[in-house]
């Protein structure tokens, strides 16, 4: 799970298990509550009171609640499959893992070794990441252009009855070697 969404996890759990815990204690939060009175008073702050700071806090995790919701209903969905003709027989769908291995054995096919592919197939695009290792640093840059086209070229003849409207590839090869993903065990 990414960084981010622990933070986002993390922050609506904090959000949310208060209003519990004066459910749960009801004494114990009436004492604290006291307790927040008499300092905003000590202080001189006579426009909030605890019944203030609760509405506030409510209106927070409304707002935030419809966020999320909005954020769960509008975010695409990713799809397992391309469906390439829906009929009353029957549906022929062609897989990601097909997609994958279709480029695949186009980059063997250049002798290119350590492919790694990443496809992340959505609703009207589809997004594929292409990784690779090539024993040769000649022609890089031209190999790198002729197999995106090609590759563009070959899915969009194969899915040119479908829903897709939008291929995107990026291909890259012999990338560096990032130091963030090494573990020592």
């Amino acid at each position: 799970m990414k960084k981010w969404k622990k933070i986002l996890m993390a922050i609506v759990t904090i959000l949310y298990i208060f209003p519990f815990i004066s459910m749960i204690k009801p004494h114990e939060s009436k004492m604290i509550g006291n307790q927040i009175n008499a300092w905003l008073i000590q202080n001189n702050i006579n426009n909030f009171t605890v019944e203030t700071i609760i509405e506030i806090y409510l209106i927070i995790c409304v707002v935030f609640l419809i966020i999320m919701l909005f954020t769960i209903i509008f975010w695409p969905s990713a799809k397992n499959n391309v469906v390439l003709t829906n009929q009353k027989s029957g549906k022929l769908a062609l897989d990601n893992r097909g997609i994958s291995s279709f480029i695949n054995q186009r980059f063997k096919d250049e002798n290119l070794e350590n492919i790694n592919i990443k496809i992340k197939n959505q609703v009207h695009s589809i997004k594929i990441k292409v990784s690779a290792e090539s024993k040769y640093q000649q022609d890089k840059v031209q190999k790198i252009i002729r197999l995106q086209d090609q590759i563009n070229k070959d899915l969009n003849e194969l899915l040119k009855n479908t829903d897709i409207n939008k291929i995107n590839t990026n291909i890259v090869i012999n990338r560096p070697k990032n130091s963030k993903n090494i573990r020592v065990l």
